[in-house]
This record gives structure tokens, sequence and C-alpha cells, in this order.
């Protein structure tokens, strides 16, 4: 059986001028070991400028922004801000849909569904959300309620239907406790 007849051959690296054998692969022989490594820990960091308020630093998102942290936000703020001005409806609507797929995975043809099945009022006091006299939006809508455990979505309850049931922790027993304790 033949064998294998090993060649070293001996680099020279292009960083510290080290001359041996010592040399990964995957860079063809330009960099030892210990060069390739400390190339790797000390990568360079980029420093870029903001072209608002001129600052000098690392605090970019990503490193490749042309607007500081800072600024970025302040202007995505404004922007946010415009766009609630031209049509705050669609901002809300926008809003709307995230805060449904994102919590609960419906969209928003699935909570308008279960709003007409509902007749547009809470499943549980039968309050519709413009009968109410509070002034503030989170009053204006009906909120989905959902099993906490099972993450299953159960039907649409006015506010103060949907804090009830958070305080008594969609403990059935609790429930009947304050039934009975209301009762008398």
């Amino acid at each position: 059986m033949p064998t294998r007849i090993e060649t070293t051959q001996i680099k020279t690296c292009r960083r510290c001028h080290y001359m041996g054998t010592n040399f990964p692969p995957k860079l063809n022989g330009t960099l030892c070991r210990t060069c390739k490594n400390k190339a790797i820990s000390h990568a360079p960091i980029k420093i870029s400028t903001c072209k608002v308020c001129g600052y000098v630093g690392t605090d970019f998102p990503n490193g490749v922004r042309s607007r500081c942290t800072k600024c970025r936000n302040e202007y995505c703020k404004l922007f946010d801000l415009k766009s609630i001005m031209i049509d705050p409806l669609s901002v809300r609507l926008r809003n709307m849909k995230s805060h449904l797929k994102n919590k609960f995975g419906l969209t928003i043809e699935d909570y308008m569904s279960m709003f007409n099945k509902q007749s547009g009022q809470c499943i549980i006091c039968g309050v519709k959300p413009e009968e109410y006299t509070g002034t503030s939006k989170k009053h204006k809508t009906l909120h989905v309620d959902h099993d906490h455990i099972t993450n299953k979505v159960r039907g649409l309850l006015c506010h103060d239907c949907n804090v009830g049931l958070g305080s008594f922790r969609d403990n059935i027993q609790n429930l009947a406790n304050a039934m009975s304790y209301l009762q008398g």
C-alpha cells in the first residue's frame, strides 16, 4: 500500500513576517493563526459622522446609517407625527393591524368578523364602544380577550370587562366567589 507523502510548505505571514507552517488553510497562507485571531478579535470599529448633528463616533444603528441613534429616533418620531397629522385613522389602523397580528395572530378581517358576530358590543355586558363617556382611546374599542395559558382568543370585551377578568386571573372559582359575594 502506498504511503501518503505530506508536503509541508513554509509560508510567510504578511503582517508579522512569521515563517513557518502554522497557517489556517482558508486564508491561503496570507496570515498566520496568531494574526488571524487578532484580526478577528480586534476588528476595526467603524467611526461615522452624523449628517444632522455632526456627532463623530460609533453610536450608529448597524454602523451604516448616516444619522446617529439620537437623531434617528427624533427623525422617526417626527415622521410618525407627520403621518398622524395627515391621516390619523390610517396610522391607528396600521398600529391595530400590527398589534392584532403580533399578539393574537389575528387579521383585521378576523377582528371585524368577531365584532359583527357580537353586534359591535361587549360579549359580557353588552355595552357598545361609542356609548363610553371617557376620553381615552382605549375605551373606544373592544379589546381581544384570550386565555393566557392556551393563548386561544375567546371574544371581544369592553375595557372594564377585560380588566375585570384580568383581575380575577381567569380563575372561574374566583369569579364564582365574587358572584356569591355580590348576591349577599
